[in-house]
C-alpha cells in the first residue's frame, strides 16, 4: 500500500493503481503547494515513501535549491492570486 497524502486523513491506493497512475512522485526534498483554498500553502517532503497525492496539491521539485528556503519566501503578492 502506498500512502495518499490529504490534509486530515491517511489513505492509501493499491500498488497496482499507484503504478498506473503515479509516474512522478513525490520524494524527500521536494515541496507540495496547496492548488485549492489557501493557495501556495507550501510544505517540504520528509518522507521517504512513496506518496501519492490529490489534485489539490502541486509538486515542486528543485533540485538545486534548498525546499525549506524556498518555503520561507515570503511574497506579498501571493494573497491576491
Amino acid at each position: 500500500m502506498f500512502s495518499l497524502i490529504l490534509q486530515s486523513a491517511d489513505k492509501f491506493v493499491s500498488r497496482d493503481f499507484f503504478e498506473q497512475n503515479y509516474k512522478i512522485f513525490p520524494e524527500k526534498g521536494d515541496i507540495l503547494l496547496t492548488r485549492i483554498g489557501n493557495v501556495g500553502t507550501p510544505n517540504v517532503v520528509e518522507s521517504t515513501d512513496k506518496l501519492a497525492y490529490y489534485v489539490s496539491l502541486a509538486l515542486l521539485k528543485a533540485p538545486k535549491i534548498n525546499s525549506y528556503f524556498l518555503c520561507n519566501l515570503n511574497f506579498p503578492h501571493q494573497k491576491e492570486l
